[in-house]
Parts: C-alpha cells; sequence; structure tokens
C-alpha cells in the first residue's frame, strides 16, 4: 500500500468525522520507530453512528474491511 493510500483513508475518515486511533505498524512509525507494513490498522469508536460513518467512507473508497484480508 502506498503512502497516498494510507492518506486518501485518513483524509475520508476525518471528513466523515469518524473517530479512530491507529494502531500497529503505522502507529509505531509514527512515533520515529521504522517498521515496515503492507496494511492500516485502525480502532473506530463503537458506537453506532460511528460505525456506520467508517463503513460508509470505506465503501466509497472500495476497501474491504477485516482481520488478515491478505
Amino acid at each position: 500500500m502506498k503512502l497516498a493510500s494510507f492518506e486518501a483513508i485518513f483524509c475520508a475518515l476525518n471528513d466523515a468525522h469518524v473517530r479512530y486511533l491507529v494502531a500497529s505498524g503505522l502507529a509505531v512509525n509514527a512515533h520515529g520507530y521504522l517498521r515496515l507494513t503492507k496494511d492500516v490498522d485502525f480502532v473506530v469508536q463503537l458506537v453506532p453512528d460511528n460505525i456506520e460513518r467508517t463503513f460508509v467512507c470505506l465503501g466509497a473508497l472500495d476497501i474491504t474491511c477485516g482481520a488478515n484480508n491478505g
């Protein structure tokens, strides 16, 4: 996944007012440590409106959600 893809995801989530946090490899990188990653892991606040905004947002970007999508 290219940096532009990560940026597109986070911009879309922010524009949709989704409450989320970045986890795993990207979070480590954000703190100044090098860790290679091919995916993005983030956690969304589990309230109905936020969950709905998340899926609408990611669906518009044609992104699938789930663990270990390969």
